[in-house]
């Protein structure tokens, strides 16, 4: 429904005020039914949550994130120790050097003291960026490890 007005001088098109207020209105209910829908998604992470850990207070809030933020450490440095052996957990290599099990340590981070699994690599060579091995406390903006790298493979090659 736009309104256009047409100038027999110039045989074009002019858009009038009304045209533009209307494709500005339609970029503003762009904006809002993009966050309306991010909104959904956010409610419905949040309902699986209060389902898995059975929330009913503030305590449990707080347990639920401090179990969250474990976890995503861990698989964070389980992308790093991909990085750094060169490889992937489940895939095979000529590698002499290979993943050996886990180690438990208690880190300390704005939601309290954490428990996490950091991953151990046989000849204890991994030192993760995230937590490092002599550190008890979480960094907060750690960087971003990317699992398509080769790391260890890289170095060998320079």
């Amino acid at each position: 429904t736009k309104l256009l007005v047409f100038c027999p001088e110039r045989t074009k098109v002019k858009t009038t005020d009304r045209d533009k207020n209307l494709r500005e209105q339609t970029k503003i209910l762009t904006r809002w039914n993009l966050r309306k829908n991010i909104c959904k998604k956010k409610r419905k992470i949040i309902r699986q949550l209060l389902e898995e850990y059975e929330i009913g207070s503030a305590k449990d809030i707080h347990e639920a994130l401090k179990d969250l933020l474990g976890g995503t450490i861990k698989e964070m440095m389980e992308a790093e120790m991909d990085n750094h052996l060169g490889y992937g957990k489940s895939e095979r290599s000529d590698s002499d050097d290979y993943r050996n099990g886990y180690k438990t340590k208690r880190v300390n981070s704005s939601c309290g003291s954490v428990e996490i699994q950091m991953p151990q690599d046989r000849k204890s060579t991994f030192n993760p960026q995230i937590v490092k091995k002599t550190s008890k406390r979480y960094t907060e903006s750690p960087k971003r490890v990317d699992k398509g790298s080769q790391g260890k493979n890289e170095e060998r090659a320079r």
